[in-house]
């Protein structure tokens, strides 16, 4: 089972997924689209910048970081699992 995930707001998740090295590619209305490169390959994330994420909608955004078939395995699992354990820090540190 997976850790409890706390809702978040978008520009929270943005601000997580930056520290993942991506970059604000961008933005039409309230979507913002991240991207990054790894290994050769381009990973775009799309993020609703509202006040508060579904825990679920946080949840796919995560399973969507799985690594592509010619990336290395289970990169994007230690990477969600990073993403919680940051996730729990900031908590931590006072961040709502």
């Amino acid at each position: 089972m997976s850790p409890k995930l706390k809702a978040l707001s978008g520009k929270e998740v943005i601000s997580i997924f930056e520290g993942f090295g991506f970059r604000i590619h961008s933005q039409r209305g309230s979507h913002v689209k991240l991207r990054r490169q790894v290994g050769g390959h381009k990973q775009t994330l799309t993020i609703v910048s509202h006040n508060e994420l579904d825990t679920g909608t946080l949840r796919a955004i995560i399973r969507h970081l799985s690594p592509c078939p010619n990336c290395a395995r289970n990169s994007g699992a230690n990477e969600s699992n990073s993403i919680r354990e940051k996730q729990g820090r900031e908590t931590a540190d006072g961040m709502k």
